[in-house]
């Protein structure tokens, strides 16, 4: 078994302060929108909405990528010593709390809005969604990550982390090239141009 070595790093670097907390709210909104008695109002209603969700969802979905990158790089350079996580929410969670605690109800209420708004503006709009093409593969990657690593419960080290199928080459890069990207992480977050987690793969 690997040594703990005197490293720590942060369970988050930076990411949940970025998060928008709309998804619920939104749902029962357009659920609303879609029950107005007139086509005109759906359709104006739904351009609206439209244009709310563009600029959130781009940042949900370089939040769940980012969450990703940040896990496989900590998890792949402190490898070999593994290193503390500390801030982990999830880490000491009580028996009810563990079993009451699923990760995986809000990004599902991500999706099904997303697939809900995509559906709604092709049917009473005529016209394909401006929402963020992708945001279902980056929702599933997190999705993935979250599952495989149970949700972040009782997770205490770096040498626990589990890596999902797509940045499982992290573990090839070099000391120095994974040093460089976990800079590079805490540089987007300072920033706060979260679109630069896409340059890392």
């Amino acid at each position: 078994m690997n040594n703990k070595s005197n490293n720590s790093v942060p369970f988050d670097p930076g990411f949940s302060a970025f998060y928008p907390l709309f998804v619920q709210e939104v749902i029962n909104h357009l659920d609303s929108v879609l029950k107005l008695k007139t086509r005109n109002q759906v359709k104006f209603q739904l351009q609206i909405l439209e244009k709310k969700l563009v600029n959130p969802y781009a940042t949900i979905k370089a939040i769940y990528y980012g969450c990703v990158i940040y896990g496989s790089i900590i998890a792949s350079k402190y490898n070999k010593e593994p290193a503390i996580i500390e801030g982990n929410p999830f880490q000491t969670l009580d028996a009810e709390k563990q079993i009451n605690t699923d990760l995986t109800v809000e990004v599902n209420n991500a999706i099904n809005l997303y697939r809900k708004m995509n559906s709604s503006i092709q049917f009473h709009l005529n016209k394909k969604s401006s929402l963020t093409e992708d945001f279902e593969d980056y929702a599933n990657l997190y999705m993935e990550f979250i599952t495989i690593n149970n949700q972040f419960k009782g997770l205490e080290t770096t040498d626990q982390i589990i890596l999902p199928a797509k940045t499982q080459h992290f573990k090839d890069y070099t000391p120095q090239k994974l040093t460089s990207l976990e800079e590079k992480v805490f540089e987007i977050i300072q920033t706060k141009n979260l679109e630069g987690v896409f340059e890392i793969n």
